[in-house]
């Protein structure tokens, strides 16, 4: 398919396509809602009807045969997991986790940007200030009633005044049993707060106070249950950047209740539970048996957010500047050499949409839907005569009315959302007897005899904690660095924190990186200088390696890409936690690259952990992977691994 000329077009080869799977008729569904001036002060916004409508129709999906998906025994009714729920931005993610959430369908997110507005980041916030603070009443009533305590009415009236977790007489003594074992968890959370990190500090929040199972024991809080893994990799990064629990704390402070998307807070994840929610841009490469593209109404930046100055002044054609939005959101002001004429960035602009456009709708195996809203704003053609969003393109090929949309030809069904009340987002839908028996028949398990004792090895661990290094005879010496007699061995695993952080920020380019800014506290004082230079030096050596010029810089690359991947540990299953130092997109392959700052070399003794990594990588990706560590010490050797098939 070629551009017939447009500027700025791509063009598209034909695509190929399976042949049909017998039983099974593809479906394209398109909701419209059409621009209607608000006459009842209850109607939801539009953002929420759409994603309401969208939730309905998953719920059909789910239970009726009218989206059947082809699978090895026949036609069956697809799974929520076999749905992929595509954005064009994520402002607007919240409204279809709060609709899925009403209709009681689990769902996964590859951003989290509801995290800081649930009730789990604030809950994990108020203990944790309750341990810094214990004098805030605040936080202390926050945790009697929230999953750690869960105290009733009466019993919270009763202990307003009263000493931390002291029992009045009067209160019964079911509530008087939870706040003794509140109490015990809370001084064993103080004594671990001194010594733990901070993401075994979130996981100890998580896993052993009784928040998770009380969490996974209401089917309708059970969506809350990956906020986890969010919560734990945001409690690595701070602690990567050697932040101390009060200023965890204090971040997570100022960002609560902030409806913001936390920049790197990306988690890769082998299984997927649910609807996948993620943007159209993280679809690439993937393919779903149902795809639903929403908001596709939505408009990419106004002209007017297009910024070449910075606090008045101009910014030279040769630089661009990072600035904060807020604490958690970093953009990049454009310099004036960079802003194109109003007609050129349209063209950019339009064409960028169509690459959009057939991404998302080539993601789709079986079905497809595409939602989106007309609004005042977004319903009139551009300047130049031609459509803007998503949605008008797709109106306009189909030949669709936005002011009464429907259509019903061939496989394609277009139908009208409509308008809905805002109580309806929030009015659960009562659980009848019969569930209601079963639940509490399920949930009994929890409470059975067990025949064998209960096995109190973690189920959780770090890479780096499953296999332990030790050297062997041969390990090659590596040179010694003026700062190895300041640190001694107590201090070498934070200088070892420190170059990782300075190598993440000059692999992201970041020419303005303050070093002294990265340091952990434990490195400050008066070595801080010498140790500044040699982590520099370290990391200048490996940037300007052949090697790092060959095999990384022509390619895409990724830093600290944490994930989560099941691996067999002393003869059973566990969760193995990583952080891959940099991910390499090779043209046919991923290779990992792991940093050491050892003072001595012996790959095989790091071989395990990098193998791990190779692993997880390639079930995720679907792809090979390659590996290698790199020692910072001596960058003119390195080994990389290929994976054993």
């Amino acid at each position: 398919m070629h551009n017939d000329g447009e500027s700025f077009e791509a063009d598209f080869s034909a695509l190929g396509y399976r042949a049909a799977s017998e039983g099974i008729q593809s479906r394209c569904t398109l909701l419209v809602k059409p621009y209607e001036a608000k006459t009842d002060e209850d109607d939801a916004a539009d953002a929420e009807a759409e994603a309401f409508a969208i939730a309905a129709l998953i719920d059909e999906m789910l239970h009726t045969d009218s989206y059947l998906i082809p699978s090895k025994e026949g036609p069956r009714r697809p799974e929520s997991s076999d749905i992929a729920l595509l954005l064009r931005t994520t402002g607007s993610q919240l409204s279809f986790e709060k609709a899925l959430r009403r209709f009681s369908i689990p769902y996964t997110v590859q951003a989290a940007r509801s995290l800081m507005l649930e009730a789990p980041a604030n809950d994990m916030y108020a203990m944790l200030q309750l341990v810094l603070y214990p004098e805030d009443r605040h936080a202390y009533m926050t945790v009697l009633r929230s999953p750690f305590c869960n105290l009733s009415d009466l019993a919270m009236t009763l202990v307003l005044d009263t000493a931390l977790f002291a029992a009045p007489d009067t209160i019964g003594s079911e509530d008087r049993d939870r706040l003794e074992a509140l109490k015990a968890f809370y001084e064993r959370l103080v004594k671990a707060s001194a010594t733990a990190s901070l993401s075994s500090l979130v996981s100890l929040l998580w896993y052993e106070s009784g928040y998770y199972l009380s969490l996974v024991s209401k089917p309708s809080y059970q969506v809350y249950v990956e906020h986890y893994t969010f919560l734990h990799r945001l409690a690595q990064m701070q602690q990567q950047q050697g932040k101390s629990l009060s200023q965890f704390v204090d971040f997570l402070r100022d960002n609560l209740a902030q409806n913001e998307k936390i920049n790197d807070l990306d988690i890769l994840k082998e299984q997927e539970q649910g609807v996948q929610i993620l943007s159209i841009h993280k679809s690439k490469g993937l393919e779903f048996p149902i795809v639903v593209v929403a908001n596709t109404g939505s408009k990419g930046k106004a002209e007017e957010d297009l910024i070449s100055t910075y606090q008045g002044i101009p910014i030279p054609h040769y630089l661009s500047v990072p600035f904060s939005v807020s604490e958690t959101q970093i953009e990049t002001a454009r310099h004036a050499g960079q802003l194109l004429d109003k007609g050129t960035e349209a063209q950019l602009n339009r064409a960028e949409l169509k690459r959009l456009l057939y991404v998302a709708l080539t993601r789709a195996e079986t079905h497809l839907v595409v939602s989106g809203c007309f609004s005042r704003n977004n319903r009139s053609l551009a300047d130049d005569g031609r459509a803007s969003t998503l949605l008008l393109m797709l109106c306009q090929a189909l030949g669709i009315d936005i002011d009464d949309p429907a259509c019903e030809q061939g496989i394609v069904t277009v139908k009208r959302i409509a308008p809905i009340a805002e109580s309806f987002l929030y009015d659960q839908g009562g659980e009848d007897e019969g569930a209601f028996a079963r639940r509490i028949e399920t949930a009994g398990t929890w409470y059975a005899q067990q025949n064998e004792p209960y096995d109190l090895r973690p189920i959780r661990y770090a890479v780096t904690s499953l296999h332990e290094p030790i050297f062997s005879e041969t390990a090659k010496a590596l040179p010694v660095l003026p700062s190895d007699a300041l640190l001694g061995e107590a201090l070498a695993a934070d200088f070892g924190t420190f170059v990782h952080a300075l190598c993440e920020a000059l692999v992201q380019h970041d020419k303005a990186v303050n070093p002294e800014a990265l340091l952990p506290p434990s490195l400050s004082g008066s070595m801080h200088k010498q140790v500044i230079a040699d982590a520099q030096m370290l990391c200048d050596a490996f940037f300007s390696s052949s090697w790092y010029k060959k095999e990384v810089e022509p390619y895409s690359v990724s830093s600290e890409v944490g994930f989560f991947s099941v691996v067999e540990h002393e003869g059973r299953e566990v969760v193995a936690e990583g952080s891959i130092d940099l991910l390499v997109k090779r043209d046919d392959h991923y290779l990992v690259v792991d940093f050491k700052t050892d003072r001595f070399r012996d790959e095989e003794v790091h071989r395990f952990q990098v193998e791990t990594y190779m692993q997880a990588m390639r079930r995720i990706h679907q792809c090979p992977v390659k590996g290698c560590v790199v020692y910072l010490r001596d960058v003119q050797d390195i080994v990389i691994w290929e994976e054993e098939t």
